[in-house]
């Protein structure tokens, strides 16, 4: 998507932990699912806290009793 400048420019309001559980929410993610997760950040426009934020809103999303499963690779392996 280009460098961090390019993604401010093309988000029109950046994302919070609050509006991507808000997100996830509207898309079905309730208190106890589990999800697998495979995405990469700079699809996902400016986030505010970054990765960090990510995982905070996903964990939100799934609650204490859900399970967030998110597969960790490198290109050779």
């Amino acid at each position: 998507m280009g460098n961090f400048s390019d993604i401010m420019k093309n988000t029109k309001k950046p994302n919070t932990v609050t509006t991507m559980v808000y997100n996830l929410q509207k898309l079905g993610v309730v208190n106890g699912d589990i999800l697998l997760i495979h995405s990469s950040l700079s699809s996902m426009g400016w986030v505010i806290g970054g990765a960090e934020a990510v995982v905070l809103a996903l964990l939100q999303a799934v609650g204490e009793n859900g399970t967030l499963v998110m597969p960790a690779q490198t290109m050779t392996n």
